[in-house]
């Protein structure tokens, strides 16, 4: 993983903390099991996600507006295709 940003999603009825990283698709136990020995367990995001890049604004800054929205799409899909 070379990039990474957790965020909080409000998604139908629900919150919770997910990550949008940037690198080889990785299984999200082991991500969770390297996550445990460095964060509180409320720190650690619920879902991971893996995308090419992180949305940026023009400035080059993380676009977090950008973030949710991907991470909502992911989601719609998974719920469409039936897989996580």
């Amino acid at each position: 993983i070379s990039e990474c940003v957790v965020t909080k999603i409000d998604y139908s009825s629900s919150e919770f903390l997910a990550c949008l990283y940037v690198g080889e698709t990785t299984p999200e136990a082991i991500i969770r099991n390297t996550l445990k020995d460095k964060l509180l367990p409320y720190e650690i995001p619920r879902r991971f996600f893996r995308c090419e890049s992180l949305p940026r604004t023009l400035n080059g800054k993380i676009s977090m507006r950008e973030i949710q929205k991907c991470i909502i799409n992911k989601i719609n899909k998974e719920k469409t295709y039936g897989n996580k």
